[in-house]
């Protein structure tokens, strides 16, 4: 293989990569509001298609932002699966993840973000 044959490959085999992520659907379950207006938190669920486990994750962001824009930088909680988990505020400063999660599942688990603290209560990514 020449190099000018090369390009295409390389173009089709980048695309495949980058685009593949765009196959995933992200669902919101929830979604709610710090006391103060500040802040959403989105408990969404990810589906990249029937050869992938569901991901569950948490995100914090800025009040108004979409889920899509706030995702990596304000994920606070991953897990694989689909636990059942609830989202809630306690003040402005304090979110509440309640629910059972197996620790196998769990990827990722902050407890502060920003000045938020996130408490995990009865197995909702293990509890803190």
């Amino acid at each position: 293989m020449n190099g000018a044959s090369k390009v295409p490959a390389l173009v089709l085999t980048i695309c495949v990569f980058a685009c593949s992520s765009f196959m995933c659907e992200n669902e919101v379950k929830q979604k709610v509001t710090s006391p103060d207006s500040f802040w959403d938190a989105f408990l969404a669920v990810e589906n990249c298609g029937a050869t992938t486990d569901y991901v569950t994750e948490i995100v914090v962001a800025s009040r108004g932002k979409s889920l899509r824009s706030a995702m990596g930088g304000g994920t606070v909680f991953v897990a694989t699966g689909l636990p059942q988990i609830i989202v809630r505020w306690e003040g402005p400063n304090r979110l509440v993840v309640r629910g059972q999660v197996a620790e196998e599942n769990v990827v990722t688990r902050t407890t502060r973000w920003h000045h938020i603290e996130i408490v995990y209560e009865n197995g909702g990514g293990g509890a803190t």
